[in-house]
């Protein structure tokens, strides 16, 4: 029996017509979904990828979807947590590459901050983050899986 390696398998398939080499698949190990709930704290671990919204530049439909899909999973995640005001809340970012802390790791995070705080404080249209009874804390974490780590402690 004879077995072929996986090597040979990519090498044929990496090489263009022009004979120049691709670019390897990214191989990219998914985190899933965890929620864990304590006296005074909820944490939650997702697969929701974050971009800088200030070195972005994409089509306006991708960001839009990517948005869209940020608030969507944000929704689902909190569903049925009760949290009490007034918290802290920390956002950690997983990711193969570091962003600055001081601008970049926060626009990464800025929709996601606007969906939570409409959850929390009910107000709508990114007004709610202002809200003096929520404290926001931002960290990194370079990884080989994508995602963010909700933690809210009350």
């Amino acid at each position: 029996m004879c077995l072929i390696s996986s090597t040979t398998k990519y090498k044929t398939k990496n090489i263009s017509k022009a004979g120049k080499r691709k670019k390897e698949p990214k191989i990219e190990i998914k985190m899933e979904f965890k929620r864990s709930v304590s006296i005074g704290r909820v944490e939650i671990e997702g697969p929701l990828v974050t971009v800088s919204e200030g070195n972005c530049f994409e089509p306006w439909q991708k960001k839009a979807a990517r948005h869209k899909e940020q608030h969507s999973q944000i929704a689902i995640y909190l569903l049925n947590c009760q949290i009490q005001m007034p918290c802290v809340v920390t956002l950690t970012r997983y990711g193969i590459k570091e962003l600055d802390a001081h601008d970049n790791l926060r626009s990464a995070f800025k929709y996601i901050v606007d969906k939570i705080a409409e959850i929390l404080t009910g107000k709508k249209n990114g007004k709610g983050d202002s809200d003096q009874r929520i404290t926001w804390r931002y960290d990194q974490v370079k990884s080989k899986t994508k995602g963010i780590k909700i933690v809210f402690e009350f």
